[in-house]
């Protein structure tokens, strides 16, 4: 069987953590929200490299967060699709991969992303949201989804 990795460890392969909520083996952390962009065009995928599954930046809206005097920037996102970029990256061994689910807390206010399983998770990476009719509000640096680290 091999060794759970201490949390010390698990915590340096994580960069930008904003919320240390983590479990007692280290396996498990919160991914926060740092920014929200609405495509506005056409997504591209291809058979050739030059066109594998990317969209132009000119085809992402940055959506500017709203910022209330005294409180947190947050953003009222009215129903549609939404891509979403997290504040941590994660550097994973060979053996590893990061299962990355919504947290019940964004589902239970009308937001959710698919699960997906990734080898890395860069600064480049958009996961895709839906939001609900009622639209939801979430808080810049809030804790979005969960990283489950999973030995392969």
């Amino acid at each position: 069987m091999s060794r759970i990795p201490m949390l010390d460890e698990r915590l340096r392969q994580v960069r930008s953590l904003i919320s240390r909520r983590a479990t007692e083996q280290g396996r498990i952390f919160h991914l926060t929200l740092r920014s929200v962009y609405r495509p506005e065009g056409i997504g591209i995928l291809g058979c050739s490299d030059l066109a594998a599954g990317s969209i132009d930046e000119q085809q992402l809206a940055y959506v500017e967060p709203r910022q209330n005097s005294g409180a947190e920037p947050h953003w009222d996102l009215a129903n549609g699709e939404y891509l979403l970029q997290f504040n941590e990256t994660l550097v994973l061994a060979e053996n590893e991969l990061a299962l990355i689910r919504p947290l019940d807390d964004l589902m239970a206010s009308g937001g959710t992303h698919p699960i997906v399983c990734l080898g890395e998770l860069s600064e480049a990476m958009l996961m895709p949201m839906l939001v609900s009719q009622s639209g939801i509000r979430i808080h810049q640096n809030a804790r979005i989804s969960l990283v489950t680290i999973v030995p392969i």
